[in-house]
Parts: structure tokens; C-alpha cells; sequence
């Protein structure tokens, strides 16, 4: 007997996870074995990426999508602050905002967003920060993020896209305090 099959193990799975893998490997075209294989492995690097969280991974990924849906992109920090450093006007902002209002206009069918939904946003939005804070409580929001490195126009553009998400959901800001590489804020829903 080879070592490889000395080594091989059942592990056993409930029985909806194997029909999901199953109905996998018919719609993908690929062998069970080789599809049940390639989740493991796989599997096993995300979930060590994400250092256990793999819900959250998920979740960032498919915002991350929804976002390239609707035209949104990463550009380096280093280009969107010296894109910013010299503009005055406002209508940057305004179309911030406007961009934030399209993204939460998914998330109004269901008029809740959930804790971990918003932190995938924000890790998107701020991919740089070296700490995102963030309490929900009954009808508020409270939201601190450090980015080093980012001009406050940068921050600012970031918040802007929060501001119309958080509206679009019935949120209004109480608080904002924003400087180079920092903003907190502090949302409240209408009645």
C-alpha cells in the first residue's frame, strides 16, 4: 500500500455539504474527487489569508464585486492624493455621495445592513487603514478609521461614499471628525 493511501482519511460532512459539492462538480464539469480536493486546498489557504474569518473573506469578495459592477476601482493612495491635492470644487464630493446612495440602494430591498456587510464595505473603501473601528448599537453607528498615508481630501472622499450608503439606509450623521489619515464618525437612524 502506498503512503499517500496509509495517509488518506474519511472525514465525515453533512450531507447538504456533499450535495452542494455535488451539484458543483456537475455544473462546473469537474470530477468530485478532483472538485472536493481543489476545496480543500483552497479552502485551507483562505482560511488561513483570513486568519479564520473566511464569512468575512466571502463577504469582502462579493462586495468587492458588486463595487467593480458599478464602476468602482482601486487606484494607488499615492495618485487619488495628489488627484485631490489641488481640487477646491465640490462636485467630487457630491458625486461621491451619489456613488455611496447607488451602492446602498442594493441593501434598501432588506432596510437593515448588517455589521459585518458594513465592514466589508469600509475594508474596500479603505484597503490602506490600519485600523477600522466600528459599533453598532440598536439605531446607531459610530465608525473610526486610521489611514496612514492618506491626505484629508482622500479621507474625505472615502467618508463621502459611507455618507450616501448609510443614507440611502435611512442613517443621518451626528458626528464627523476627519484629518490626514483619520476619520470618525457617528450615524443615526431617522425615525
Amino acid at each position: 500500500m502506498s503512503e499517500a493511501r496509509k495517509r488518506a482519511k474519511l472525514v465525515p460532512m453533512r450531507v447538504e455539504v456533499i450535495e452542494k459539492l455535488r451539484r458543483a462538480s456537475e455544473s462546473l464539469g469537474i470530477p468530485f474527487r478532483e472538485l472536493v480536493n481543489k476545496v480543500a486546498d483552497h479552502g485551507s489557504n483562505l482560511l488561513l489569508l483570513s486568519n479564520g474569518e473566511i464569512e468575512k473573506l466571502e463577504k469582502e469578495y462579493k462586495a468587492m464585486r458588486e463595487l467593480s459592477r458599478l464602476g468602482f476601482t482601486l487606484i494607488p493612495i499615492g495618485l487619488l492624493n495628489s488627484l485631490l491635492e489641488g481640487y477646491s470644487g465640490e462636485s467630487i464630493f457630491d458625486e461621491a455621495v451619489k456613488m455611496g446612495r447607488n451602492v446602498g440602494a442594493v441593501y434598501t430591498l432588506t432596510n437593515s445592513i448588517s455589521e459585518s456587510d458594513l465592514k466589508g464595505l469600509l475594508s474596500i473603501l479603505f484597503p490602506d487603514a490600519s485600523e477600522i473601528a466600528m459599533k453598532v448599537e440598536s439605531e446607531k453607528v459610530k465608525i473610526a478609521i486610521v489611514v496612514h498615508g492618506r491626505a484629508k481630501k482622500t479621507v474625505e472622499l472615502s467618508v463621502r461614499i459611507i455618507d450616501g450608503f448609510l443614507e440611502e439606509l435611512g442613517y443621518v450623521k451626528e458626528k464627523e471628525e476627519l484629518a490626514s489619515g483619520l476619520a470618525i464618525l457617528q450615524y443615526v437612524r431617522e425615525r
